[in-house]
């Protein structure tokens, strides 16, 4: 099992905190320590499932749907959903703030986040190019009409705003903070917003 005594986030990233009918007002991460009890046991997303996934190609008999094996908490050194130890970790996984925070193993050197941030973009180019690929069978296979463009760009634009050790995706519907600290990542996942259907609700409005 993993253990994790003590972890500390700093970096200049600024991150807007809200919850329904209240807001929070901006703070600067390195102002917080997040601090876990001594030996407490938490299920890590194994390192090497982000930065080197193994390769396992998925295709839904038309075209490829999935290059890589996800990655997932687990109290081992692999992550399989299978497994005793997987299905455990996931009663582990935490709140921060608004965020839903995972954390991954520790890295045996240290991590290069501007090839991991590389990664990510691929990885966004990639679903962004299967759901186009998925809504051009369904309007072969079925007749179903096909999204115009610009709606289609405004549901799968990305901006990635940098930082110091850490970047931020966002989407038209919220926002991922990705940090590098300590020879780990830490994934702030925000909650989304629901989708209003309206064309000003772009990744551009919510940086």
């Amino acid at each position: 099992m993993k253990s994790l005594s003590l972890a500390v986030l700093g970096t200049g990233l600024l991150i807007s905190y809200a919850t329904s009918g209240q807001e929070w007002k901006s703070e600067c991460i390195s102002y917080y320590q997040m601090q876990l009890p001594d030996n407490l046991v938490v299920g890590l997303y194994p390192i090497e499932g982000f930065i080197n996934p193994a390769k396992r190609p998925e295709s839904n008999g038309y075209f490829i749907t999935r290059r890589f094996s996800g990655n997932g908490i687990t109290f081992g050194d692999k992550y399989d959903k299978a497994t005793r130890d997987t299905v455990q970790a996931q009663f582990s996984s935490f709140y921060y703030g608004n965020y839903r925070l995972g954390i991954s193993g520790e890295s045996d050197k240290p991590i290069d986040f501007p090839e991991y941030r590389i990664r990510r973009v691929d990885s966004i180019n990639f679903n962004k190019n299967v759901a186009l690929q998925k809504e051009e069978l369904n309007s072969k296979l079925f007749n179903e009409p096909m999204s115009a463009k610009t709606e289609f760009d405004r549901k799968h634009r990305s901006v990635l705003k940098d930082y110091q050790n850490a970047f931020v995706d966002y989407d038209y519907r919220g926002y991922t903070v990705y940090i590098n600290s300590g020879r780990r990542l830490y994934h702030f996942w925000g909650r989304n917003d629901p989708d209003t259907g309206e064309r000003t609700q772009t990744a551009e409005a919510q940086v």
